[in-house]
């Protein structure tokens, strides 16, 4: 969950240092002010960008099946 204090950090050098990782496949941003979340997917080489807003499913390589994102934010406000 990304803080508001600690976002610019989170989505700059933090993630540089994790996509550098040759073993994490998936990262996942997720926004603590509004329903949003950033899926960063190892594809090969490269990695693939999918940003999730309002009523979307999420869809992990490792998880079966779809994520909705009210799942994800229940209980929280959002």
């Amino acid at each position: 969950m990304l803080s508001p204090s600690t976002a610019l950090h989170d989505r700059g050098r933090k993630l540089d240092h994790y996509r550098q990782l040759p073993s994490l496949k998936e990262i996942l941003l997720v926004a603590s002010e509004e329903r949003r979340v950033q899926h960063w997917r190892r594809d090969g080489a490269r990695w693939v960008v999918e940003d999730l807003i309002g009523d979307a499913d999420l869809r992990l390589a490792t998880v079966p099946g779809p994520i909705p994102l009210a799942a994800i934010y229940e209980g929280s406000g959002v």
